[in-house]
């Protein structure tokens, strides 16, 4: 029986304009931006097919930089410029205009859109500048202070730029206040090749006259303890913290003055912040108060030069993404307990009323609390996870740390004045940010819940860069994670400038050392490049091309992902299995797959891979080698590890990868198929025993081997080992182990224990693809969803499921509901100038009509009107429709539903 409940409408955006989300490299109305061949993006409305586009880059005088004329093609996408060469340090409005399929043309785009340069190449004006303090770690964050006087008789000041960089993290204001609401700045890169710089439109905060801009300069990713974790204490880069600054000041009549860090700038190390590490937390004294800094002993700062390349941020940036409001505070002694109810990345904020001067409140950070109430800690290793606040006294001050960030749901607060109420403390979200493209909910609330997890998970573990944990003594890049949850994070979020940045560090390291490593960023070379780690370097380039139509980055990878399998296939040898494999089928249950079987299966996975890759950017004898290399690698696969028309290893991640990376004679492929239902089912009782590389190919293998019934009742499995186990003890992110917690045994162990660990949130990709049916398809004239797939799996295990994803070409819904006479009602929308392969669910096709919408972009059932397309389709099992909202109604043993491969 269908449950009733409220369709999430609210989430698939319908608009008026006809283009809406203009965007330059990936962004909107960027700054600073150095690309001189920008890409264009936009998405369309109107339930038509584009048929050409016109788009027009216009100059700060107004007049036409860049004409395209009238160019007939289809893309809304990846829109290169072919325009005259982009000025440094200008502002350049564009807009677009559409002629359709149906004759009729639109008018130019009304959404501000612009982009302006940066440095383009030009040299810095301003000077690196550092302390005299050669040290990183330990080191009490300096205050550099400088000042400029405004050129009143230039007249009005029309715009004003802030151009920043760091080798370590910085936090500038000027005239008091911060240039920015972005945090963590500059971002964490490979520093032994680059670091970022940033560009903010500080134009409010310059006043005519006299200005001050201090910057506090603190170690974060590059000096700090996170940068020795694979050195033995010891710092591995030979530079100290330093420090850039650039302002720009535009006049009404043009004049630009020019304002920069140098030797001019002054110094001190008696500001508030007294310590700060990404690890261990901060220290603040607040009643060091600009007043008393004043009057402390100031220095000249040193000029220095930074000795890697300073580029522009790519890639998102680091914000407050929301706040969390307390759902209890516990008092346990002088120790008051606060849960905000979910696990999560950021830092706390506190506000302090009537609090005497020096009164010093110490807040401790966990994800999880004892059996007493306690707060758990032991999973944090060596990280103190810890902030120090001494205040400053007074009626009323707030406290939020600067330059460090904990995983935490719990806070343990000693030391507070007076009573502790929910509305002196909250929690700061951060997280990269990555706009929200995908939404599912269905009937089971632990679906639901799960999924939510999923998405937490990723947002504690996105911030900058994609890292395995956020809260121990790690919080590293790990490739692993980072390529089997791709898939998953770009349905949730739109990310694709997010991994390019990434993927630029993971370039350059295979660059230098003829594969990829197993975490980047990373500050030394890591040797063998472990299977499924260092394969990221060609499955997430791949995924970011298919599901955003990003050749460039293919295009830019290509030669390092050749270097990169080159070196696998010399380390295997003559033989041709695989060795580079250090961590196996990672944190498997009691059933470990061989180190060469993985490693083989992979190389030949990524051989197949390269030469799709290859075809797709036209390099005809590339492909045809890496299949070559692939068929070779297949043949000695099965040589070594079939024996007697049997595989020689017995696991649910044997069987899954060699049917995944089709490694099998076709006649074994029905008994592997069979075995793997098998041990899924009878040996292991409806439960899972992979790990990291298994877990995510159980759901999708399935399905594609005819299993949906099976992936589904796997699913929803409640019991350890599964997904819904950690659920139902409580989690409200991805944990590292199915049992990393539980209700009858209490805390794993604590060396490898972390409670937000986001990689076996990768199912959610299956929730996207099987439950929805929302699949891309992986060829040139497909890309970034332009043509997809919509083949949803039916159930009779769920009474509705419903989602969207906000796709690079517009959003596509997908909602089912299971009616009381076992009928299917689907409604589905296809959005403008995109193409829909509706793959039907075996039964009876009883209904299949195209919806009407209203102006304002709604369905409304009483409005129904359009072509019945029941008698078109006839016993076709698929059917191509163009945009438009549908609805299907079928009769189909939905449980026994076989889903369609991608």
């Amino acid at each position: 029986m269908a449950a009733k409940h409220d369709h999430h409408h609210d989430h698939y955006e319908f608009k008026c304009e006809d283009i809406y989300k203009l965007r330059v490299e990936y962004k909107k109305n960027p700054l600073g931006m150095d690309e001189p061949r920008p890409r264009f993006s936009y998405i369309q409305v109107p339930e038509t097919q584009q048929v050409a586009r016109h788009i027009q880059v216009i100059s700060p005088n107004g007049k036409i930089h860049w004409d395209s004329g009238w160019v007939d093609d289809a893309s809304s996408q990846q829109i290169e410029y072919e325009g005259p060469a982009l000025q440094p340090f200008t502002r350049y409005d564009w807009r677009v205009r559409l002629r359709y399929d149906n004759g009729t043309e639109s008018d130019w785009s009304t959404e501000t859109a612009f982009f302006e340069t940066g440095f383009m190449d030009k040299p810095w004006s301003a000077k690196w500048i550092r302390s005299r303090n050669e040290s990183g770690f330990g080191l009490i964050p300096p205050v550099f202070s400088g000042h400029f006087e405004t050129l009143k008789s230039k007249g009005k000041i029309v715009a004003a730029r802030y151009y920043g960089s760091a080798l370590g993290l910085y936090e500038a204001t000027l005239n008091g206040t911060q240039v920015t609401d972005v945090t963590l700045l500059p971002g964490w890169t490979d520093y032994t090749k680059r670091v970022q710089y940033q560009a903010f439109d500080i134009t409010p905060l310059v006043r005519n006259g006299h200005n001050d801009l201090q910057i506090t300069l603190a170690s974060g990713w590059h000096s700090g303890r996170i940068a020795m974790h694979w050195f033995d204490n010891i710092m591995p880069y030979r530079t100290p913290p330093m420090v850039i600054a650039e302002l720009h000041i535009v006049y009404a009549d043009g004049t630009r003055q020019i304002f920069g860090t140098d030797k001019s700038f002054q110094l001190t190390e008696y500001g508030p912040v007294r310590f700060s590490d990404i690890y261990d937390g901060e220290v603040v004294e607040a009643w060091r108060t600009p007043e008393l800094l004043k009057k402390e002993p100031w220095l000249p700062a040193q000029e220095t030069t930074c000795p890697i390349k300073v580029e522009w941020n790519a890639g998102p940036l680091t914000r407050r993404i929301s706040t969390l409001k307390p759902k209890s505070i516990v008092r346990r002694g002088s120790t008051w307990i606060v849960d905000f109810g979910q696990n999560f990345t950021g830092r706390e904020r506190l506000h302090i009323k009537a609090a005497v001067n020096g009164a010093t409140i110490v807040i401790h950070h966990g994800e999880m609390l004892n059996q007493d109430g306690s707060l758990y800690t032991d999973n944090l290793r060596s990280a103190r996870a810890l902030d120090v606040y001494t205040c400053k006294g007074g009626p009323e001050e707030h406290y939020e740390p600067h330059f460090t960030f904990h995983g935490f749901r719990y806070l343990a607060i000693s030391g507070w004045p007076g009573r502790l109420t929910k509305a002196a403390v909250e929690a700061v979200v951060l997280s990269s940010d990555l706009e929200r493209s995908g939404w599912f909910h269905c009937s089971d609330p632990m679906l639901n819940a799960l999924y939510e997890c999923t998405g937490w998970g990723m947002r504690s573990n996105f911030v900058d860069v994609p890292t395995d944990c956020p809260q121990r003594d790690e919080r590293m890049g790990w490739t692993c994670d980072t390529q089997v949850f791709c898939n998953t994070a770009t349905y949730h979020v739109y990310a694709p400038d997010f991994y390019a940045k990434w993927m630029k560090d993971m370039n350059g390291y295979a660059a230098d050392h003829g594969s990829y490593p197993h975490i980047m960023p990373v500050n030394k070379e890591m040797g063998e490049a472990p299977t499924g780690w260092s394969d990221a370097g060609l499955i997430v380039p791949w995924i970011l091309y298919v599901k955003y139509g990003d050749k460039r980055l293919l295009e830019e990878s290509f030669p390092l992902m050749r270097k990169h399998l080159d070196t696998q296939i010399r380390l295997a040898g003559p033989s041709l299995i695989g060795t580079c494999d250090c961590y196996g089928d990672w944190l498997n249950i009691n059933a470990p797959t061989t180190h060469e079987y993985i490693a083989t299966a992979y190389m030949a996975g990524m051989a197949r891979l390269l030469a799709k890759i290859a075809a797709a950017l036209d390099k005809k004898a590339d492909a045809a080698l890496a299949e070559s290399q692939y068929s070779q690698i297949r043949k000695a696969f099965q040589k070594r590890f079939i024996a007697n028309g049997k595989l020689t290893e017995s696991t649910q991640c044997a069987y899954l990868m060699a049917l995944h990376f089709d490694l099998l004679p076709q006649t074994m492929v029905p008994a592997v198929v069979d075995k793997l239902v098998k041990d899924i089912r009878d040996t292991h009782h409806l439960h899972l025993s992979t790990g990291f590389l298994g877990t995510p190919l159980l759901l999708p293998v399935l399905t594609r081997f005819g299993h949906a019934d099976l992936a589904y009742d796997l699913l929803r499995q409640t019991t350890y080992p599964s997904w819904l186990y950690p659920v139902t003890q409580g989690a409200t992110t991805m944990w590292e182990r199915w049992n990393s917690y539980t209700h009858k045994d209490g805390f794993g162990d604590v060396s490898m224990n972390s409670f937000n660990h986001y990689a076996y949130g990768a199912v959610a990709e299956w929730f996207y693809e099987a439950i929805l049916g929302i699949q891309p398809i992986d060829n040139p004239k497909s890309l970034a969803f332009k043509h997809f797939r919509l083949s949803p799996i039916f159930t009779d295990k769920l009474d509705f499921a419903e989602g969207a994803f906000l796709s690079p070409n517009g959003s596509i819904v997908s909602q089912w509901d299971r009616q009381a006479n076992g009928e299917f009602i689907w409604n589905f929308m296809v959005p403008g100038n995109t193409t829909a392969e509706i793959v039907f669910p075996a039964g009876k096709l009883t209904e299949f009509k195209k919806l009407a919408l209203d102006e304002d972009g709604k369905g409304h059932e009483n409005k129904l009107h359009g072509i019945d397309l029941l008698a078109s389709v006839g016993k076709a099992k698929s059917w191509q429709v163009g945009p438009g909202m549908y609805s299907i109604t079928l009769q189909t043993k939905a449980a026994n539903v076989k889903g369609k491969a991608k």
